[in-house]
């Protein structure tokens, strides 16, 4: 394991969202992604790779609801008592105090960054709990949240 400050996790997060090559999973009970990152997603989902995000708290804004509704192939959850942060692939992931939102990028931020070759216990444990969100959340409804 690494522990990452803020410009370590804004660094990660790009290398795990450009290394998925199976699936890619989001957790982030607040979401105002950045376009570069959308960029990103966008392709990978168009790829065919399984894209989640599981997201909690609030409603999302229109403008963000808007924008992830155009990605095909995006699995978009919602859990309310969500307060995790994750972002994960196949290989990474990363865990941490930093929401997926770019506003998030000029606080001080830590985070651990977990490899699934050499921290497997680790990362697999981290998996677990990131499929029990999964089961406990919904598929995200505008029209309830």
């Amino acid at each position: 394991m690494k522990k990452l400050s803020t410009v370590g996790i804004i660094e990660y997060t790009e290398i795990t969202l450009n290394g998925a090559k199976q699936f890619l999973c989001i957790v982030s009970p607040y979401l105002n992604i950045k376009n570069d990152y959308l960029t990103l997603i966008k392709a990978k989902a168009k790829k065919g790779i399984k894209v989640v995000i599981i997201c909690g708290k609030t409603a999302l804004s229109e403008s963000e609801l808007k924008k992830l509704q155009q990605i095909k192939n995006l699995e978009l959850r919602f859990l309310y008592t969500l307060h995790a942060k994750v972002l994960m692939n196949e290989s990474w992931a990363i865990t941490g105090s930093m929401n997926l939102y770019e506003a998030s990028e000029i606080n001080h931020e830590i985070g651990w960054l977990i490899s699934q070759k050499y921290n497997q216990k680790q990362f697999n444990d981290l998996s677990k709990e990131v499929y029990d969100y999964m089961r406990k959340s919904q598929l995200y409804r505008a029209d309830i949240y």
